[in-house]
Order: structure tokens, then sequence, then C-alpha cells
């Protein structure tokens, strides 16, 4: 009969807890669970791990899963500072507006003529990416060449979108404050 100690559970660490600690949530956490399972480091049903697991739990979902980051603060964030880089817009500036929908697009709106085309990132470009990288290190690394070989039609979507902003909502210089 083997006895378990207090102090050697303190020594596990709750696979779930592990799992969303590291950004897993949903179907992208069962998915992260089955590559720990398919790694030898966790079985089907088992609760926790051994800590010692930690760093290679971690490398091995590094190596084989590519995170995308679908809290608000990211999508505010992150694909706030892709566009401005990309387009020379900031909200600092007041060319740029953010109102956060919960989607990753963005809507360019020509001021002068009110026409106004939404983007955003195809859904087939990460398959279609990987497959620019075939001998890639990891899937990691072959998205990202395939990111930057991809031709941006494959990369984005575009559609043009009828737009309800009133010159008063318009992004505008900013005014010198006395």
């Amino acid at each position: 009969m083997t006895v378990v100690t207090e102090s050697a559970l303190s020594m596990d660490v709750d696979i779930h807890r592990f799992l969303e600690a590291e950004g897993f949530v949903g179907d992208p956490m069962q998915r992260a669970r089955m590559i720990l399972e398919a790694a030898g480091l966790t079985r089907p049903g088992k609760r926790r791990f051994a800590a010692s697991k930690l760093d290679s739990a971690r490398e091995v979902l590094r190596s084989q899963l590519i995170r995308v980051c679908h809290r608000k603060a990211c999508r505010d964030g992150c694909f706030a500072d892709a566009v401005s880089v990309a387009t020379g817009c900031w909200p600092g500036k007041r060319t740029l507006r953010l109102i956060d929908h919960g989607k990753v697009a963005a809507t360019f709106v020509d001021i002068a003529t009110g026409r106004a085309i939404r983007m955003w990132p195809d859904p087939n470009a990460r398959s279609l990416g990987r497959g620019y990288a075939p001998d890639a290190s990891s899937p990691w690394h072959a998205q990202l060449v395939g990111y930057q070989t991809l031709p941006t039609a494959a990369l984005l979507c575009k559609a043009p979108v009828a737009t309800a902003t009133t010159r008063a909502s318009r992004c505008t210089p900013p005014s010198r404050c006395r």
C-alpha cells in the first residue's frame, strides 16, 4: 500500500490550472491536453502531474502549438500595434480609433470620399502558411516563414463596407492644448 502525503501532493500540479495559466481555454485546452498525453507527460483522466514535468510540458506545447491570444487586452493591443506599424496610424495621434467588437478585423475609411474597406485574417492562412516551410524546425517557424511569403490576398480577406460615421466621429488631427 502506498501512502501519499500532503507534501507529495504539493509537488504535483493541477493540469487544468497549468493549461489555463499557459493561456489555453476551451477547445485549445483540450488540444493541448492531447498533445501532453501523446508526449507521455500525462494520460487520459489524470488530473495532476509532477511539477518536475512543467518545463517539458511547456516545451512540447511550444513546439507543437502556435499560441494566439484571445484576451481582450491583446485584441486591443497586439492587433492594434500591428495595424499601427503597417499603416502609420496611431490612437495617440488620433488617426486610429479602437472599437472593441470582439473580433480581429480593421476597417479603413477614406475620410475624403467616405469609402471604407474591412480587412481580417483569412481563416485558411495558418494552414497555408505552414505549407510554405514544410521542413521548418517547428510549426511556429513554418508559420512565420509562411506569413512572410504568402501573397497578401491569401493572408487577408477584404470587403467594401458602408460606414455610418459622421464628420465629428472620424479621426482628426489632435488640437493643440493651451
